[in-house]
C-alpha cells in the first residue's frame, strides 16, 4: 500500500513539473506564455546572429538594454 502512495505522489510531482515547463515554454497560441522568433538580420550581432531562435516573454516593465520583440506596422512582421 505504501508503494502505491509513493508512486502516486511521484506521478503528481512529475505532472506538476511538466505543466510548469509547458506554461513557461509553450507558445502563446497553445496556452503558454512564450513567443518564438527566428532572427534574420545582423543588427544584433554579436549577441544574436542570423537564424538564432529567440524565446520571448512579456514583462511588466522594460529597461534600457533589454531586447524586445514588437510587430512593425511598416514592415508588417515581427522585429527583434
Amino acid at each position: 500500500m505504501r508503494h502505491r502512495s509513493v508512486r502516486f505522489v511521484a506521478t503528481l510531482l512529475i505532472l506538476e513539473a511538466l505543466l510548469g515547463l509547458w506554461i513557461f515554454f509553450a507558445p502563446t497560441q497553445m496556452g503558454g506564455s512564450s513567443v518564438y522568433s527566428v532572427t534574420s538580420g545582423v543588427s544584433m550581432q554579436p549577441l544574436l546572429v542570423r537564424n538564432d531562435l529567440a524565446l520571448v516573454r512579456v514583462q511588466t516593465s522594460y529597461h534600457v538594454g533589454d531586447v524586445v520583440l514588437y510587430h512593425s506596422a511598416i514592415l508588417d512582421k515581427p522585429v527583434l
